[in-house]
C-alpha cells in the first residue's frame, strides 16, 4: 500500500530563529538518512506536544475510537506536499478490501498516528527534494515557500527586505500575490451569477 513512499519517525519539535511565529515538526527518514522539517502551527506544535510529552491524545482519539468501533481500522499517514501556507496528510483507514482516507491538518494526523502507535509516510520523490535541501551538518533548515503561512511570508519578506536580499524578497513577494491572486479568482468562482 504505501509503495513509492518513505516510513517517518518524530525526531522532535522546535521554533524558528528568525521566525519565532515558525513551529517546526522534524521527521527523519527511518530507512534512509535525511530529515525533513514540517511546518506547522502553534496549535499544532502544542498537539504534538502534549501527544509526545503526556500522551494526551485529545484531538485524535474520538476519530481512532469510532473507527474501532465499527471495524475500519487506521493503517497509517501520508503527508501531502504543503499548499498555501498549509501542510496536510491524509490518514488512511481499511476498509475490508479498499482504502478509505481522509485529509487532516498534519499535526492532527501524526498524534492520530502516535496514539495508535502507526507509521507516517512520505512519497519518496517530495521526501528527496526536500532532504537534500537539509542536510545534517547543516545548521538551519530549508522549508517550502508554499509551507509559509501568509503572516510568515510577510515577516520573512520584510526580513529579507531589511538584509538587502532582494532576490528573496522578490520570490517571496511573488508568493503572496500568487496567493492574492488564486484567493481573489476563488471569491470571483463563488459569487453569485445574474
Amino acid at each position: 500500500m504505501y509503495d513509492g513512499y518513505i516510513r517517518l519517525s518524530i525526531q522532535g519539535l522546535t521554533r524558528g530563529k528568525e521566525l519565532a511565529d515558525a513551529f517546526i515538526l522534524i521527521l527523519k527518514a527511518e530507512d534512509e538518512t535525511g530529515f525533513i522539517p514540517i511546518l506547522i502551527d502553534e496549535r499544532g506544535f502544542n498537539l504534538v506536544c502534549n501527544a509526545m510529552q503526556k500522551h494526551d491524545y485529545t484531538c485524535s482519539h474520538m476519530m481512532n475510537l469510532l473507527a474501532d468501533r465499527v471495524n475500519i481500522p487506521m493503517t497509517g499517514v501520508r503527508i501531502l506536499r504543503p499548499s498555501g501556507g498549509k501542510t496536510m496528510a491524509l490518514v488512511d483507514f481499511q476498509m475490508i478490501d479498499q482504502l478509505l482516507s481522509i485529509t487532516v491538518p498534519i499535526a492532527e494526523a501524526v498524534v492520530a498516528a502516535v496514539e495508535k502507535g502507526l507509521s507516517i509516510w512520505i512519497d519518496r520523490n517530495a521526501f528527496e527534494r526536500q532532504a537534500k535541501l537539509n542536510s545534517p551538518s547543516n545548521e538551519s533548515m530549508a522549508l517550502p515557500i508554499t509551507a509559509l503561512s501568509n503572516e510568515l511570508l510577510e515577516k520573512a519578506l520584510q526580513g529579507a527586505v531589511d538584509e538587502d536580499n532582494f532576490e528573496l524578497a522578490t520570490i517571496l513577494r511573488d508568493e503572496l500575490n500568487r496567493r492574492e491572486k488564486s484567493a481573489s479568482n476563488n471569491e470571483d468562482d463563488m459569487s453569485p451569477t445574474d
